[in-house]
């Protein structure tokens, strides 16, 4: 993706310190960790510039997009595309797919073949951060759809 993802040398200038963040944001891995993270630089460094905002929702989404199965997201001029593994065409029905991006008000195409691609069609001038929270909206409505199934009651058979 390109987007400006980084942790500015204004706002953090040691560069020890800005390694162990960035090793910590790489290895996020819920969403408490992102809030977290969140509060620790503004304690530590005050209110985090957009870059650093862009940096955490992108580990958030890789995040959450690992456990859906999402092989690639790939930003094209006016797209953003969203393909899932082969593991993930197959495990994903329609229905939820559509579910997921219900509160998502942009122009979405569906690409079914050997991989699904989920094709956001972005608006004139939308920025960054408008495209990346809707992003993270539709990967975490596929999670908590997993989430769902693992709480499931298991029925008895026979």
């Amino acid at each position: 993706m390109d987007v400006d993802a980084y942790i500015p040398s204004h706002y953090v200038a040691d560069e020890r310190q800005k390694i162990e963040l960035y090793k910590r944001i790489r290895a996020l891995s819920s969403e408490e960790e992102f809030t977290e993270l969140q509060d620790e630089f503004i304690d530590r460094f005050s209110d985090f510039p957009q870059e650093v905002d862009d940096l955490l929702v992108i580990a958030l989404i890789k995040h959450y997009s690992e456990k859906t199965l999402i092989e690639t997201i790939k930003q094209e001029t006016k797209s953003i595309d969203v393909t899932f593994s082969e593991k993930g065409t197959s495990k994903w029905p329609a229905q939820e797919i559509f579910r997921a991006l219900e509160d998502i008000p942009l122009k979405v195409d569906i690409e079914s073949g050997e991989k699904l691609t989920v094709q956001f069609v972005l608006k004139k001038n939308m920025h960054d951060y408008e495209w990346l929270q809707y992003i993270l909206k539709f990967v975490k409505k596929l999670n908590s759809f997993i989430e769902k199934d693992e709480k499931a009651p298991i029925e008895n058979e026979g």
